[in-house]
């Protein structure tokens, strides 16, 4: 996703806009990601209320169904907020310490 594009973020924020106060994790699967036509390999949504993970890729060799991942995505199942937290807080640390050592306009 370019979001400097305005093709997306436009088309972005008109539909967060629509949906302003309203969002679940069913609505943007149906309403948000396949309007905006972001997450064509990978897309998870989470639903942190009702601890639910909803995710999809996009469609592999010989499977059937969508190609794109934002028109596949489907429930997988309940998640424990403090471990996914902890996971996501791990996670941004690992990716945050390869981009900063892969950029070395950012380094010191």
């Amino acid at each position: 996703m370019d979001w400097l594009c305005p093709g997306f973020n436009e088309v972005l924020a008109r539909q967060l806009k629509t949906f302003h106060g309203n969002l679940t994790a069913p609505l943007t699967i149906s309403h948000i990601v396949p309007i905006v036509q972001t997450g064509d390999l990978h897309i998870a949504v989470y639903d942190h209320h009702n601890h639910q993970l909803y995710v999809a890729n996009a469609r592999g060799d010989g499977e059937t169904g969508p190609a794109m991942a934002y028109d596949r995505c489907v429930k997988v199942g309940k998640f424990s907020t403090d471990r996914f937290i902890s996971s996501v807080l791990y996670f941004s640390l690992v990716l945050l310490t390869w981009f900063i050592y892969t950029n070395p306009i950012l380094t010191c």
